[in-house]
């Protein structure tokens, strides 16, 4: 797009009467028109042209108003990392609690709930703080094997307090290695966020659907002998070892 004052004086000097301005009156007012940061006559009429002519005399306002906009975008922008934040610390507390209570790793299960946390089994509501060492009791007590699975997950963030919902299968290896059962249910959780981390305020557990089953491999055989790798109850598992090697790790 050419510039206005050479747009001016091309139309002035144009040899057809019909492309020259119609009066010398009209050039002045053009000219005029250039000097207020206008749309002058002697362009070509576009929504380009005008809306650049609007910018030029405006940019004070646009410019403050652009500010504002980005200001806004940024502070919703913020807001949604925030709450994707939020949403993982939370899986990732849930997910904690079950990897500490299969590795028997009470440290890790202990650090899931807050302080004054409650775990409800059953009919007995288990202080957060003593669930891990009532879990490895139990655990250790039935089965030889243990797996606490977190499937489907829902939740709501309400500030610092967020309700969730996980869909968790069970699936134990009872002493022997015979058999196994697996328990389904969900947990429910209310979860708060105290000094910027998300633990279990409130647990409470359902159980819905129990199967038992010969504990069996593909072909046929037990568990027990087979030679595959054997998640440990301890520190000793493999998950733990860093870097990862083929080292550790007990073996049926």
């Amino acid at each position: 797009m050419r510039g206005d004052l050479d747009t001016i004086a091309l139309k002035a000097l144009k040899k057809s009467p019909t492309e020259r301005y119609a009066t010398a009156n009209a050039f002045g007012e053009d000219i005029d028109r250039y000097l207020r940061g206008e749309v002058v006559l002697a362009q070509p009429d576009s929504v380009a042209y005008r809306t650049l002519k609007f910018a030029r005399r405006h940019w004070v306002g646009l410019g403050a108003a652009s500010a504002l906009l980005l200001t806004d975008r940024l502070v919703a922008l913020e807001a949604k990392v925030q709450e994707l934040s939020d949403r993982q610390a939370i899986l990732d507390c849930i997910k904690r609690n079950s990897r500490g209570n299969d590795r028997f790793d009470v440290d890790l299960v202990t650090s899931s709930y807050c302080p004054d946390g409650i775990h409800e089994l059953g009919e007995r509501q288990i202080p957060g703080r003593e669930y891990g060492e009532h879990a490895n009791r139990a655990h250790g007590a039935l089965f030889d094997a243990n797996l606490h699975n977190v499937t489907m997950h829902m939740c709501e963030i309400h500030g610092d307090v967020a309700h969730a919902e996980s869909y968790s299968v069970g699936i134990f290896l009872e002493k022997g290695g015979d058999t196994g059962r697996i328990l389904a249910g969900r947990y429910i959780d209310r979860l708060e966020r105290r000094d910027g981390e998300w633990r279990i305020a409130l647990r409470r557990s359902t159980v819905e659907i129990a199967i038992e089953g010969k504990a069996l491999l593909p072909n046929g055989k037990p568990l027990p002998g087979s030679g595959y790798l054997k998640g440990n109850r301890d520190l000793g598992d493999p998950s733990y070892e860093r870097p990862l090697t083929t080292a550790t790790g007990a073996r049926w």
